[in-house]
Formats: C-alpha cells, sequence, structure tokens
C-alpha cells in the first residue's frame, strides 16, 4: 500500500475543512497553466512583431495591431498599507 504524503506547515498547522473553498483552490490552480501559457504567447508574440519593421495601426488576418509609445516621466505616489495572500500548491 503506497503511503500519500503532504507537506506540513509546522507543528500545529492549522488545517481547514471547506470543500467550497478547497473547490475554488482547485479551479484556480487548474487554471493557472492557461495563464501561463497565454503570457508566453503574448510574449513570443509581441517579440515577434518588434522584429517585423512594421507601420502601426496594421491588420494581421482578424487582428489590428496598434502601437502606443509612452514618454519618460517621473511619478511620486504614496501606498497605503496592504497584504497579500500567497497561494501555493502544496509540495512546490
Amino acid at each position: 500500500m503506497a503511503v500519500k504524503t503532504q507537506a506540513q506547515i509546522g507543528l500545529e498547522e492549522n488545517v481547514v475543512r471547506d470543500s467550497e473553498l478547497e473547490e475554488a483552490l482547485n479551479e484556480r490552480y487548474e487554471l493557472k497553466e492557461g495563464v501561463t501559457l497565454y503570457r508566453e504567447a503574448d510574449k513570443k508574440a509581441k517579440k515577434m512583431l518588434e522584429g517585423a519593421n512594421l507601420t502601426y495601426p496594421c491588420r494581421i488576418g482578424r487582428f489590428i495591431i496598434s502601437e502606443r509609445v509612452m514618454p519618460e516621466r517621473s511619478v511620486s505616489f504614496e501606498a497605503a498599507a496592504s497584504k497579500s495572500i500567497s497561494i501555493k500548491l502544496a509540495g512546490e
């Protein structure tokens, strides 16, 4: 019989049993791969566009490609206190 191991947070880890929340986390994890693939495809397409010496705007198939140039500027702002929640798959 194989023993299933799970990463342990600490000696007294807080285990929450909430099937609805766990389902939402599982859905998020499954969709994460799609976002990664999109970002990789986006980066590849934009790199190809940069090297194509195009005049903007232009049409490529069903896509309209445009370029927006933003001049250098100085930015100054205050940030309010905040917190961030990190979600990782156990064992990663």
